[in-house]
């Protein structure tokens, strides 16, 4: 039997090592304690959360941090366009959608479609952005003195009918009555 506080071998049956003194019926009774193997946890890749680091602007606010998978579902149902401003943590800036990472989730349309325009439709039914035109305000004060006045009706029309392109290609309500 081997001591275990000295690693003394003594007869079978001592009840003390004969180098140390040691009681060898205590170290008979006490279990031995095997070391097990620490257990491994296998994390799955769906259960790896991501980082939320994610925003964008709604309405002139900024509004997030959102993941990047709450991202992609955000484009994919309409609620983000192309030209939505959007910003994840370690940007510079904040740029536009088409022009990050995530515009590969955006849906394909041709450049036409985007930019089609019919002035006895419905405003932004394709979600695309209206041109904006310039307008002279030089060549407006010209033909309005000209036309005696005539003009700048024409003006007043040609401007409510930009904003109204404007404001439903970002999603808000037509504010102004063209006629």
């Amino acid at each position: 039997m081997i001591c275990n506080n000295c690693n003394h071998e003594n007869e079978e049956g001592a009840k003390f090592c004969t180098n140390c003194g040691a009681n060898l019926q205590d170290t008979e009774e006490k279990e031995v304690i095997v070391a097990e193997e620490p257990s491994v946890d296998v994390i799955e890749e769906d259960s790896v959360q991501e980082e939320a680091d994610w925003y964008y602007v709604s309405n002139n606010a900024s509004t997030g941090p959102f993941t990047k998978s709450q991202m992609i579902e955000f484009v994919q149902n309409g609620t983000l366009k192309a030209t939505t401003y959007v910003w994840k943590t370690g940007m510079e800036d904040w740029i536009l959608l088409k022009n990050s990472e995530l515009s590969s989730y955006l849906p394909q349309t041709t450049s036409q479609e985007s930019y089609s325009y019919s002035a006895n439709t419905n405003y932004g039914t394709n979600g695309g952005i209206a041109p904006i035109r310039e307008r002279s305000i030089v060549l407006n004060i010209l033909l309005t003195i000209v036309t005696c006045g005539i003009y700048e009706f024409v003006w007043l029309y040609l401007m409510a009918k930009d904003i109204n392109e404007l404001e439903v290609s970002q999603n808000e309500p037509m504010s102004m009555d063209p006629m």
